[in-house]
């Protein structure tokens, strides 16, 4: 514990703290305004918000307030920037960042759950030392190295758990990146057929698998981490301009100023010869509550691995474990509604309650199809019009395919689903084995007409 105290403490310099947290605080600003599209336009739309375990006490409030929250994001973030009552303000951001993250599990993403963590460190580190309005006329300290190691090591897990995710069979053979690499005509005819051909694919694909588990592990490296960075500017670059993933490329990119903390402070001499004082007990307790939040951290994801089967069929584990970009899924889905007496009533109209993004989460993780049902059957319940009718069961007819397999059924279709009492934890019975068929060459191989006679 002596030892691990003197590392969490060791005298560091502010600057790229401070830097890191001006920029932060303009991703975050950006990033207010890059989803407040989605949830202006498309989730208020929704009748029906999937739930996040332990959180469905979280419910989306009205555009107007919508707004009044968004702004109050937005100001807040730009006071991080500029480091005016900065302690209060990254925490204001991090309640509103997840309040936002939380009301639907439609929007989830990786990213989305990053961001909340390194809000979450910034309420409790001392980044506003330089750089900031609230500290013009004070001289910066130095300030234990506890507040860089606790970004950095998010940093690590992020990457590495992303790394052992990909080691399958699946990302070994080159998918899903041979089908989503396919078709880039929008980069011109040379580009598109350079990204086609089976050795770029492979190159993508042990590129990507290499980075994910290495470069957390250069970053921590005085001598490989230029190398890391290296490594790092490219790899994101061409996820910027690929994929759809937001702000993230730039966002990682940006975060390795914490890892050259000290070639800028010899660029920056900015610190005076004082060091915080802290009390021993202050040491033990911050040492022990460090090393409590990354045996979370670095357990939580394992989660995944406590459950038979494959995590991208059944769901168990998926989110929160940063499973980022491994395979390709498609689903379709059926609701099928009968009364009391076994008499058919009709399909569910998904559109009526529920958008594209969270119909896919749901495909994702089939067990929350169990509260969807229920609260199908509460909307029909609740109309007077229909007492005659009795308990409600509800059927699902949902199909899935990961990597362009064919398209196999996901829940038992013969189970009323509305009689599934909903579990956290244990796995529900009602979703079926992932059957491990051969992969079809080419993508486009499954036609409609295929896909409506197999599900008949």
């Amino acid at each position: 514990m002596k030892k691990i105290q003197d590392i969490l403490f060791k005298p560091k310099s502010p600057v790229a703290l401070s830097l890191f947290r001006i920029g932060f605080g303009l991703v975050m600003i950006y990033q207010f305004y890059h989803i407040q599209d989605y949830f202006f336009n498309t989730l208020i739309h929704s009748t029906y918000f999937i739930k996040y375990d332990y959180f469905e006490w979280v419910t989306l409030t009205s555009v107007e307030n919508l707004k009044i929250i968004f702004l109050i994001g937005q100001i807040a973030s730009f006071f991080i920037t500029i480091g005016l009552f900065y302690r209060f303000s990254s925490l204001l951001v991090f309640f509103v960042w997840c309040y936002l993250f939380f009301t639907d599990l439609g929007h989830n993403n990786n990213h989305y759950y990053l961001i909340a963590m390194l809000l979450l460190a910034l309420v409790v580190v001392n980044a506003n030392e330089w750089g900031s309005i609230m500290n013009l006329k004070h001289k910066p300290s130095f300030i234990p190295q506890w507040n860089y190691l606790l970004f950095k090591i998010l940093i690590f897990i992020v990457y590495f758990y992303g790394g052992l995710a990909k080691l399958n069979w699946d990302w070994l053979s080159g998918y899903p990146l041979k089908y989503w690499l396919a078709g880039r005509e929008e980069l011109g005819p040379y580009i598109q057929g350079l990204l086609e051909k089976d050795f770029t694919i492979y190159l993508f694909s042990y590129y990507g698998l290499f980075f994910d588990l290495v470069i957390g592990f250069f970053l921590f490296h005085k001598k490989l981490k230029y190398f890391a960075l290296l490594l790092m500017i490219p790899f994101h670059i061409s996820n910027h301009f690929l994929w759809p993933i937001g702000v993230f490329p730039w966002l990682s990119i940006f975060m390795t100023i914490l890892f050259f903390d000290k070639e800028i402070a010899q660029l920056i001499r900015v610190t005076n010869d004082s060091v915080f004082s802290y009390t021993h007990r202050f040491k033990q307790v911050t040492a022990v509550l460090f090393i409590c939040f990354f045996t979370f951290q670095f357990l939580f994801p394992f989660r995944q691995y406590l459950y038979e089967g494959k995590t991208n069929w059944h769901g168990y584990g998926e989110f929160f474990s940063w499973r980022m970009m491994l395979a390709d899924k498609q689903g379709a889905v059926r609701l099928r509604v009968y009364d009391q007496g076994d008499n058919y009533l009709g399909e569910v109209s998904l559109e009526d309650y529920i958008n594209e993004r969270q119909l896919f989460k749901m495909v994702y993780v089939p067990k929350n199809f169990v509260p969807f049902c229920h609260f199908i059957e509460a909307q029909i319940q609740a109309d007077d019009r229909n007492k005659h009718l009795g308990d409600i069961k509800i059927y699902v007819d949902a199909f899935k395919t990961i990597n362009n397999r064919p398209f196999q059924r996901l829940i038992e279709p013969e189970i009323d689903l509305t009689s599934i009492e909903y579990s956290i934890f244990e796995k529900g019975s009602y979703i079926l084995p992932f059957v491990n068929d051969e992969i079809k060459a080419n993508y486009n191989e499954i036609s409609d007409d295929e896909f409506l006679q197999f599900i008949k």
